[in-house]
């Protein structure tokens, strides 16, 4: 099964805690037991700042490197960049 991407583009001032919801969905997720999945489920998230100068594809870039950066770094992470 492969990986989906999903964004929530938040403004700078709730990084920290977009990051920290993140990181409940991550654990919840985690820690998700049922008898019909035969191994654990994990997921990586990459959180960026939307900032004055960002359009769509320059936050959603953003995000997406971030993502690749904890997938590289062994999955199951939170990246903030």
């Amino acid at each position: 099964m492969g990986w989906r991407r999903v964004f929530s583009i938040t403004s700078s001032n709730r990084n920290r805690r977009c990051c920290k919801c993140c990181r409940k969905i991550r654990t919840t997720i985690e820690n998700y037991e049922n008898s019909d999945i035969p191994r654990k489920i994990t997921a990586s998230f990459g959180v960026t700042k939307l900032q004055k100068d960002d359009d769509e594809n320059s936050v959603i870039q953003k995000a997406d490197e971030a993502l690749y950066i904890a997938k590289n770094k062994g999955k199951n992470l939170v990246v903030s960049n």
